[in-house]
């Protein structure tokens, strides 16, 4: 062991371990440390003294009974071992309780780089006893018993050495001779002669170190010899110097050969010098912090182009690379951080984040870290490297967006692959394939399995084009049945390609399954809807077709069929020329079928003649319409012609009795009005000249004559409601209406009494000039049907938001509820009534061409009421 320039003496983990062996035949209590003070080993001598069967772990100051100080007890045995005391005093307490005053020994050292302290621990009798023995000039074994030295030599390939200072002698042991491969007989040599093994260019450092450590400075050096077969060896030298009064009387020191050191720290030198070489080059970065993070030990330059931040800045703050880390991303990061330096983590860590790179923009990139450990397993560093994979993960993201909308169109589509081995004889499926055979995805299947899942029928099919496949490397594609692993059958497309080696022999099969099921299913139901509306048309009465623009009928039912003399099958594909009895109409036609295609808008044709194949003209009011054919998109017309000849004869003769009609109407009111007037006035000139009886009868015919009339008047509006297609309805006043009605009835009527409650509404209802017969004939029928001598009528309005109702009230008998029904029926009269009952028939039918109703109900105490409701005008 020698010391550094810290002030740490070193030694190699070689030399370590088998000098643990020699410790730990010792009866002295022998213990190492790290600087916190936790021992990270112990002899079994200091187990056995302190009571305890595990001290790795422990700390000093925790074994320690009391503190005297506030220093914790590792940094005063440090203190110690470089200063003039070179000992430290505890009180340790054992795992029993007991008390133990004991003297600690401390020496400074390193393992691999680590710093130490390895502490020997006697009891203060033993060490004066030692230390009388020194001062009497005791022998070489200051430190040990000559028989553990040699043991230390030959064990750890250690040797020792001995310096009497005034005498110049040197006492080498065996071991010495053997590293320095010395050969002579001399029991000691002189300084003179052990510079003289020293390699030349090192003689005078070794010299002034040994000038120095006799004024009191440490001897630790290392240096090369030339042995006598010219070998160059480098050694390292540590040795303690005794001395009286001031002056250096003795030396004890140890000499190791670190030549197998010294060439693994060239190989080091050598292998890191590479690396920076390597790493100055790489576009990755590399990175070494301390295991706190408080300290950056290395970086290259890639560290700018990966982070973005300048080797400088990453010196300068080891956490600056979290400058530019995504905000999504940093807290992740941040605990990773914090969790290697409490040590949570302690392996090695793969990362993937995302970095805002100020010039670059936003990069992904991958961080391989791992710790560095001492050997007792602390975490002394973080070292990792930073690769961009932006690019992967674009490869990544494109490659998963294509699986997904592989997998959504496999779904979807309900598309799978299959591979088949036909050398291995095996079967490899895709999951979708599995979930069309309702089979886990788990399971083996194997190519007679696939076979097998066919339905039986199908079976020999797919046996067959396999088979050809194999044999001869014929392609297949089927549409075929399989029965599922949930016994459900379904319709299956399976395609397959041979594959072949270099000979050109079937060795594989590749292929796709798609379940067509719901295809299936919906080709059979539009077949079906094809016969069933095949069996409709045909059963519709008139004609049905479809033509495309050059006149080819594409469609047909069996009714334009048998109007042309022909079936739907000579029909459908002929041109309508080639199948008309008479071309000469086609012509028309055609021209109505361009003209629909053309513009897109359908076509009314009200009238248009058609020639049989029995020569007979038939009238058809024809309809069509743009019509687009479903497998070609071709433009086309569609048609339905309906057969309105004998409709057309039925509106002649309508149009013949409608004028007869007319003449009636005439008739009536100009004829028997007329001899119905003359009559009237004859009655007048002989009211007054009669006997009694005679006028009696007279009054009987005053009174038949004015209801004939009035009957001829009634006639002569429902004539011309008959007569009128349609109501031309516009706004009337009904006040005025009414009340003109009202006045009339009165002028007749004398004893009558008509009461109106409140004024009339001032409204216009939706009517035209016949409005006035609804108001007369229901006043006519309150009087007429009296039987009161006295005819009392009360009138009612109600006015809501778009409605009027007039309520007309009389006192005479009142209509049964069986009769109420019945009433606005053509003829029907009252009980004890002459009248013909047309007038309330008129009544019904105008008011419900002008949207409004009428109904009878029951007057209270007696009579009647008719309520009348139209619709307001706007």
């Amino acid at each position: 062991m020698v010391r550094d320039d810290s002030g740490w003496a070193t030694c190699s983990e070689a030399a370590v371990d088998p000098l643990w062996a020699v410790l730990d035949t010792l009866s002295d209590a022998v213990v190492v440390v790290n600087p916190t003070g936790r021992i990270t080993d112990a002899n079994p001598a200091a187990r056995s003294r302190y009571g305890h069967d595990e001290l790795v772990g422990r700390t000093l100051d925790g074994l320690a009974a009391g503190r005297s100080t506030d220093d914790p007890l590792v940094d005063r045995l440090r203190r110690a071992a470089g200063g003039d005391e070179r000992t430290v005093g505890w009180t340790v307490r054992t795992a029993d309780g007991d008390l133990l005053e004991e003297t600690l020994h401390p020496t400074v050292t390193t393992v691999d780089g680590e710093p130490r302290v390895v502490v020997v621990a006697r009891d203060p009798e033993s060490v004066d006893g030692r230390a009388r023995s020194e001062r009497l000039g005791g022998g070489t074994d200051h430190h040990l018993p000559a028989a553990y030295l040699r043991k230390a030599q030959d064990v750890a390939d250690v040797g020792w050495w001995f310096k009497e200072i005034p005498s110049d002698r040197i006492h080498w042991s065996e071991k010495v001779f053997e590293m320095w491969r010395v050969d002579t007989d001399a029991a000691t040599i002189d300084h003179e002669t052990f510079l003289s093994y020293i390699h030349p260019d090192d003689a005078d450092r070794v010299d002034a170190a040994w000038a120095a450590a006799e004024t009191g400075d440490p001897y630790d050096i290392e240096h090369r010899i030339v042995t006598d077969d010219g070998e160059t060896r480098w050694m390292r030298q540590q040795a303690e110097l005794g001395f009286e009064d001031g002056d250096p009387v003795s030396a004890t020191g140890v000499v190791q050969d670190i030549t197998d050191q010294k060439r693994r720290e060239a190989e080091l030198t050598r292998l890191r010098t590479q690396f920076e070489r390597f790493a100055g080059t790489v576009r990755d970065a590399f990175f070494l912090v301390s295991a706190d993070y408080s300290e950056t030990l290395y970086v290259n330059d890639a560290v700018e182009r990966i982070y973005g931040i300048t080797p400088a800045e990453a010196y300068a703050d080891p956490e600056s690379w979290l400058r530019h880390v995504h905000p999504d991303d940093t807290e992740a990061l941040s605990g990773a951080v914090e969790e290697f330096r409490e040590g949570v983590i302690t392996g090695t860590v793969a990362q993937e984040y995302r970095i805002q790179h100020p010039e670059r923009g936003l990069r992904w990139v991958q961080a391989q870290i791992d710790v560095v450990t001492d050997d007792d397993g602390v975490v002394t560093q973080v070292a990792g490297i930073t690769t961009d994979i932006t690019g992967r993960k674009e490869r990544e993201e494109e490659l998963r967006r294509s699986r997904d909308l592989i997998e959504q169109t496999q779904e979807n589509a309900s598309i799978g692959w299959w591979e088949a081995d036909l050398v291995d004889d095996t079967l490899h499926w895709s999951d979708e394939v599995y979930r069309i055979h309702d089979r886990p995805v788990d399971q083996e299947v194997t190519l007679a399995d696939g076979i097998e899942f066919y339905h039986p029928e199908d079976r020999p099919t797919i046996q067959e084009a396999f088979d050809r496949l194999r044999t001869e490397g014929e392609p297949y594609e089927l549409e075929l049945r399989i029965v599922t692993a949930g016994d459900r059958t379904r319709w299956v497309r399976t395609v397959a390609d041979p594959q072949v080696d270099t000979d050109g022999e079937v060795v594989g099969a590749l292929g796709i399954f798609q379940d067509i099921t719901d295809r299936k299913r919906d080709e059979q139901e539009l077949e079906q809807a094809r016969t069933e509306l095949r069996q409709i048309i045909d059963l519709i009465p008139d004609p049905v077709f479809v033509k495309n623009r050059a006149g080819t009928f594409l469609l047909a039912n069996d009714a334009l069929a048998d109007c042309y003399g022909e079936t739907t099958a000579t029909v459908e594909g002929q041109q309508e020329s080639a199948v008309m009895p008479d071309a000469s109409e086609y012509e028309n036609f055609r021209e109505d079928d361009l003209a629909v295609i053309d513009s897109g808008e359908p076509k009314q044709i009200p009238e248009e003649s058609v020639t049989t194949a029995d020569g007979e003209t038939r009238i058809f009011s024809t309809v069509k319409i743009p019509y687009e054919t479903a497998h070609s998109s071709e433009p086309a017309v569609l048609a339905y012609a309906r057969d309105v000849t004998d409709l057309k004869t039925y509106e002649r003769q309508l149009e013949t009795q409608r004028d007869n009609l007319d003449v009636l109407n005439q008739v009536v009111r100009h004829d028997i009005r007329n001899d119905l007037q003359l009559i009237s006035a004859y009655v007048e000139m002989l009211d007054g000249t009669l006997g009694v009886e005679s006028q009696s009868y007279l009054d009987v015919i005053t009174r038949s004559t004015d209801n004939a009339i009035e009957l001829t008047t009634t006639a002569r509006d429902l004539a011309q409601t008959m007569l009128q297609a349609d109501a031309n309805r516009r706004p009337v006043p009904l006040a005025r209406t009414l009340d003109g009605q009202i006045d009339r009835l009165l002028s007749a009527e004398s004893t009558t009494v008509v009461t109106v409650t409140g004024e009339l509404p001032r409204v216009h209802v939706l009517a035209d000039d016949l409005l006035e017969a609804v108001f007369r004939n229901l006043l006519k029928n309150a009087v007429q049907h009296n039987d009161t001598e006295e005819p009392e009528i009360g009138i009612e309005t109600a006015v809501d938001d778009d409605a009027v109702t007039v309520r007309i009230a009389d006192n005479g008998p009142g209509v049964s509820d069986a009769h109420k029904t019945q009433i606005f029926g053509r003829g029907e009269q009252g009980l004890d009534s002459n009248g013909t009952g047309i007038g309330l028939y008129l009544v019904d039918t105008l008011v419900d061409r002008y949207g409004g109703t009428v109904v009878v109900e029951d007057n209270e105490p007696r009579g009647a009421v008719f309520s009348v409701e139209l619709p307001l005008a706007d």
